[in-house]
């Protein structure tokens, strides 16, 4: 008992610090998106960066979310830009990424969510 107990000690902290570091590694490419949005301004720095979007959406568009994937519920004021999956572009993942465009063509908001 005393030995397993020993044991124990020294697995768990190796434990904790493993966790840790599975989470911060599948949340990287999230953080390394979101630090790119952080330098954007508009809507053509986003099609400068990642291309022609895979969906554009307009104000008229009610039901935008893409299914199967993270989305924030939100009204779409101008235009809303739709990228995914992130894969083939710079290799983020199975990412998803809404940006909102107001009607000056400026980035209003944005929304990085996964599957």
């Amino acid at each position: 008992m005393m030995h397993l107990r020993k044991h124990i000690k020294w697995l768990l902290p190796v434990f904790i610090v493993s966790i840790a570091a599975l989470f911060y590694w599948a949340n990287m490419p999230y953080a390394e998106v979101k630090k790119i949005m952080r330098e954007m301004e508009t809507e053509q720095d986003i099609i400068k960066k990642f291309g022609n979007p895979d969906h554009k959406f307009t104000k008229a568009d009610r039901d935008y979310y893409i299914k199967g994937y993270a989305y924030k519920e939100r009204e779409i004021t101008n235009k809303a830009l739709v990228y995914f999956p992130m894969l083939g572009k710079n290799n983020y993942h199975d990412i998803i990424l809404y940006v909102y465009i107001d009607n000056k063509g400026e980035i209003e908001n944005y929304f990085v969510g996964g599957s």
